[in-house]
């Protein structure tokens, strides 16, 4: 079972907000009613805002994830677009949501879960490997149900693509089990369904219908299971799946050039962090809180449907604010750190003095623009 919610899509984060309490609640209710039901929820971001909104709500989640019924696949703070986020902030996706999850569940998942985003880079595999993920879930620009997934550097992961909102019926559970069969000779196979998009999640007639074929001896059998315990078996035996070494591009390809604002935006607030980090650490002193905090706000802004420019104008003016705040915040630690910085270095007291910092890794010869108007100057030039 799956809940695929989009961040501020084609309604405010108001709405979202209740989307997100509405599935957590529907699915922990459903649960209680039905043991044997699992659910999958990946986007680290949800859980802190059910966390920090609704703390009963909460508890009962960390209950359900201790009971096995609740799959974390929250690897990345959102389901984030692949194509236009830098290196560094998509490496912090995992990093923010795995630690998050870690501290709160006492776990780490090891499923990236990017059903929704609009391609996928061919440098992912690598970068996935090394954040520990064992399997990779995606619906569009997949080029095999089941491939191993292979990037330039000889990373493998092994990629898994399928609908995500799809429903439980017997022409789809016999149309799975039979092409998984008869392509890979693999006797199990994962089943992704759930009302998505504006959240929803698994209904009551999918459960009822999974209990229905449950008793059909001709029919699949069927198990209430999780991504992670699907990959782990599957892991375990000697798959015949094709090699992909290739990025899985495009669709929607318009998105990606839709909505300048808020690809500057990223862009910049990608550069301010890490400018701040650097600067900070220069001047003896990290600021863990505000960088986190400023970090979590950039990499929302990164969800898909945001960032590729398919939202309605509320969601522009809320990411916008929520930017703004990043780079407001960058440039408050940026400016404390070389001020501090600069104190420590001995100057002439003679003479005024100018410090110019180049916060890339590699020499640079740029112009300087200076306003000198109430700069003193020696009479003495030397």
């Amino acid at each position: 079972g799956h809940a695929h919610i989009d961040m501020d899509w084609l309604w405010p984060w108001k709405d979202t907000l209740n989307v997100i309490k509405r599935d957590f609640s529907t699915v922990l209710s459903l649960m209680d009613r039905y043991p044997d039901l699992h659910f999958s929820h990946s986007q680290g971001a949800t859980y802190k805002v059910v966390e920090e909104n609704f703390p009963e709500l909460f508890e009962r989640v960390r209950q359900k994830v201790s009971a096995g019924n609740w799959d974390i696949t929250a690897s990345m703070w959102v389901e984030a677009d692949l194509n236009m986020v830098g290196t560094e902030a998509l490496v912090r996706q995992f990093l923010h949501s795995k630690r998050y999850i870690k501290a709160k569940f006492g776990l780490e998942p090891m499923m990236c879960w990017e059903p929704d985003t609009f391609g996928h880079i061919w440098t992912m595999p690598q970068i996935a490997k090394k954040s520990g993920m064992m399997g990779y879930y995606l619906m569009r620009c997949a080029k095999a149900p089941l491939c191993w997934w292979e990037g330039p550097d000889g990373s493998r992961i092994l990629a898994f693509n399928s609908v995500y909102n799809n429903e439980i019926n017997p022409r789809n559970i016999v149309d799975v089990a039979k092409s998984f069969y008869e392509r890979y000779r693999l006797k199990t196979s994962m089943f992704v369904y759930g009302v998505g998009d504006h959240g929803g999640g698994p209904m009551i007639e999918d459960i009822k219908a999974a209990h229905e074929l449950q008793k059909k001896p001709a029919m699949p059998n069927i198990i209430f299971s999780t991504t992670h315990e699907f990959f782990d078996e599957v892991l375990g035996m000697d798959i015949s799946a094709p090699v992909v070494r290739d990025e899985l591009n495009f669709t929607f390809d318009g998105c990606y050039t839709s909505h300048a604002d808020i690809k500057r935006y990223n862009r910049l607030c990608e550069r301010f962090l890490v400018d701040a980090e650097k600067f900070s650490i220069m001047a003896g002193s990290y600021p863990r809180k505000a960088l986190a905090s400023s970090w979590e706000k950039a990499l929302f802004n990164q969800f898909h449907d945001i960032l590729d420019g398919s939202g309605i104008p509320d969601t522009y003016s809320y990411s916008s604010n929520l930017a703004e705040g990043v780079m407001g915040a960058a440039r408050r630690i940026i400016g404390d750190s070389i001020n501090a910085i600069v104190e420590g270095i001995m100057f002439s007291k003679a003479y005024p003095s100018i410090v110019v910092f180049n916060p890339l890794p590699w020499d640079r010869k740029d112009v300087v623009r200076i306003d000198i108007k109430n700069v003193p100057v020696p009479e003495d030039p030397e």
